[in-house]
């Protein structure tokens, strides 16, 4: 278990998330992006989850938010953290620079949550889970302006976070809690759209998913 600010890894780790997203800011809120970070941390610790899984989860946006190289995060806190961050970071460019379509970014991130392991998994979900009661917490579901920060309709939002789920269930500790948390959120996030009779069609099917 690890004691925040006693362990000096930890420390070192929460002071550098705030450094390297220093500026950023959440979707919707215009809240500092760290303290996503730090409640993603906060709830695997609360799981019994390693030190190296727990510092992973205060840093699993790095590589893909930041210009931070990799060498920076396996030099200062180990190859563990650097692989389980590596593992959670979706390619958003093709190799000319171009962005990538949402939907191929998200299909490729599920196909690869479905063979990773319980630390890999377990920081998924802990991010997962804070993503959307922060969507659940801004109370904005019913204003379309809200929608267009995540690049995807309401009904391709909710199928992406139902497939993401299907891919990180396990029966190992803490992945039962934390799909078992997931789930509650999505069905409120569906149940709440419902009730503000914005139009949640999904653009994508089956075939675009596979």
């Amino acid at each position: 278990m690890i004691e925040p600010f006693a362990d000096r890894r930890w420390a070192e780790a929460l002071a550098m998330a705030f450094r390297w997203h220093s500026g950023q800011t959440r979707k919707s809120t215009g809240l500092p992006y760290v303290i996503h970070c730090v409640e993603v941390a906060a709830n695997l610790e609360r799981l019994g989850f390693d030190e190296p899984v727990v510092i992973a989860g205060l840093l699993h946006d790095i590589l893909e938010d930041t210009a931070i190289p990799p060498d920076t995060i396996s030099e200062r806190f180990g190859r563990e953290v650097l692989e389980i961050v590596q593992a959670l970071t979706e390619k958003k460019r093709t190799e000319s620079g171009q962005k990538r379509p949402w939907i191929d970014r998200k299909r490729d991130h599920i196909r690869h949550l479905r063979h990773s392991g319980r630390n890999v998994r377990g920081v998924a979900l802990a991010d997962q889970r804070q993503n959307l009661e922060s969507v659940l917490d801004d109370g904005k579901l019913g204003e379309p302006g809200f929608w267009a920060a995540f690049n995807a309709s309401p009904g391709d939002y909710l199928e992406y976070h139902r497939r993401r789920l299907a891919a990180c269930r396990g029966d190992e500790p803490g992945i039962r809690e934390l799909t078992a948390a997931v789930a509650v959120s999505i069905e409120r996030i569906a149940e709440n759209l419902a009730r503000t009779g914005l139009k949640v069609a999904a653009e994508f099917g089956d075939s675009d998913w596979t």
